[in-house]
């Protein structure tokens, strides 16, 4: 996080502590909460408020990238909302450097938004980007498009599953 919080969409850790049993991470605050919550609150968004936030995660994603940095586990719950509205990407505790052109392999993330690449092969910052997507599609439809009832059927449904935009789903959007 140090590493990365020049950038105004990414959390600014303030100070570090550590005791005899923890380490306490003392963070900017964010008063408009987490996406998820506010996912929860909104239900559905108009195709503007996603639009903004989605612009505004593909800088901070880039900029992370351009660091060196992969996130690993880009999802409503990491997302943090400053007083004005705009992004703050938190958690990178699943965060990993990466060098121009390496591969990382192992499966990282959260099952709803991991890319099919960690679960299959040797995968690239890149999978950020599918997890963004993934928090596109909640936002839009209001619903995960990978689901199942564990982690093995989410994980099956996302490296099969294919997303027909031809839905009845998508006729309100």
């Amino acid at each position: 996080m140090q590493h990365l919080s020049s950038h105004p969409g990414v959390v600014t850790l303030k100070a570090v502590y550590e005791d005899a049993r923890f380490f306490h991470l003392v963070m900017e605050l964010c008063s408009g909460g987490r996406l998820l919550d506010q996912m929860r609150e909104d239900v559905l968004f108009s195709e503007q408020k996603p639009t903004n936030l989605m612009k505004e995660l593909m800088l901070v994603l880039k900029y992370c990238h351009d660091m060196g940095v992969i996130h690993h586990d880009v999802k409503p719950d990491n997302i943090l909302l400053s007083a004005s509205g705009s992004i703050k990407l938190a958690d990178f505790g699943l965060a990993a450097r990466i060098a121009n052109g390496q591969s990382l392999f192992g499966v990282v993330g959260s099952p709803a938004y991991v890319a099919p690449e960690v679960l299959i092969s040797a995968y690239y910052e890149k999978v950020d980007i599918w997890s963004a997507g993934v928090v596109l599609h909640a936002l839009l439809v209001g619903l995960l498009p990978f689901g199942g009832g564990s982690v093995n059927t989410v994980f099956e449904a996302v490296k099969n599953m294919s997303i027909n935009f031809q839905d009845k789903l998508w006729d309100s959007i």
